[in-house]
């Protein structure tokens, strides 16, 4: 398989300390948890589209028990997509997302605030910055849940200076988002 193949290739050439130990001192194909240490997003992201659906629903319960596998899968897409955009200096504020991510405002309460009267998140928010954003919080406070990260955040967004035509709404943010308790 041409996936794995290229995993394993990029083990083999990282640089990284760990890695350079490891092929120093053993023969045996690395442990996952330190071949993933050398993987870049997009591979992890591939990696993840790769496991099976038990491994996927582990790792869904591991992170939030709302959380399910098609979500895991968009939002790994779309924070690739965002990552990408970033790395390449693409524009991004006002772009739509081609790989949008997944929300489910009615099985997790955080996202409750982006619901239009149908339930559902409307495409204008989800498609926008805003919406890879909403996914990114949901993860950093999963994994580190002191983090101020929202906070800051949304303290530089609130206080940028931005001309009408690169407005907060271009981006998908709701006129009262900064109220929202996913963002204090």
């Amino acid at each position: 398989m041409a996936f794995v193949a290229g995993l394993d290739e990029t083990f083999l050439r990282s640089q990284e300390e760990f890695a350079k130990h490891f092929r120093a001192k053993y023969e045996n194909p690395p442990p996952i948890w330190i071949a993933v240490g050398t993987w870049d997003w997009g591979k992890l992201s591939h990696g993840i589209n790769h496991l099976s659906d038990g491994n996927r629903d582990a790792l869904c319960r591991a992170i939030d028990p709302r959380l399910t596998r098609r979500t895991l899968v968009s939002w790994m897409r779309c924070l690739n997509e965002v990552r990408n955009a970033c790395a390449h200096h693409s524009r991004l504020w006002n772009k739509a997302l081609i790989n949008s991510p997944r929300l489910q405002p009615g099985k997790i309460a955080e996202f409750a605030h982006m619901a239009g009267e149908n339930g559902k998140v409307s495409d204008d928010q989800k498609k926008r910055l805003y919406g890879a954003l909403i996914p990114m919080n949901f993860l950093m406070r999963a994994f580190h849940p002191n983090t101020e990260w929202p906070q800051r955040l949304a303290e530089l967004v609130a206080e940028a200076d931005l001309p009408e035509e690169v407005s907060l709404g271009s981006a998908g943010f709701p006129p009262d988002w900064r109220d929202d308790p996913l963002w204090s």
